[in-house]
């Protein structure tokens, strides 16, 4: 990390002085640029290749955007709201936290799980209705969630 970045999260910093996308620590890559790709690619490693970063931090990029998701404020007891295609908030599942529609899994704990290193096969042995469009639509949504902040560090 250099003088110009500070570290907002393990493994992820923000131009200091500045709002801006929070960023992969060491590099220029944009966490929600990581988060498109994987949600394209479903591969780690490919991932990492291609943005030239390390699988760590891929990793942290999980990490950070899992937090981000899991922080949301809950929908009211009765209110469905559709937050992304493919994702929803319905006060009568998971507390109304972003869930994957059709499942009652939280969109936090897809991201965790990726974020501990599990692959994407391991995710679906240990969640059998997680297909891949499921899985594309939670780092879909977390990918949108997180271009659409700003963040600053001062």
């Amino acid at each position: 990390m250099n003088d110009k970045t500070k570290e907002i999260a393990p493994g992820i910093a923000v131009k200091r002085g500045q709002f801006g996308q929070p960023l992969v620590k060491g590099t220029s890559v944009e966490v929600a640029v990581v988060l498109d790709e994987l949600a394209r690619t479903l591969d780690l490693d490919k991932v990492s290749q291609k943005l030239g970063i390390t699988r760590d931090g891929v990793l942290a990029v999980l990490a950070y955007a899992a937090e981000i998701i899991g922080d949301e404020p809950p929908s009211r007891v009765n209110e469905r709201l559709e937050l992304f295609s493919g994702v929803i908030k319905d006060g009568r599942i998971r507390f109304g936290k972003p869930i994957v529609e059709g499942t009652r899994i939280d969109v936090a704990l897809i991201l965790s799980q990726l974020a501990l290193g599990l692959t994407f096969s391991e995710l679906q042995e240990s969640y059998p209705s997680l297909t891949h469009e499921r899985v594309r639509a939670a780092l879909g949504y977390a990918q949108h969630r997180i271009a659409s902040e700003r963040v600053s560090a001062i």
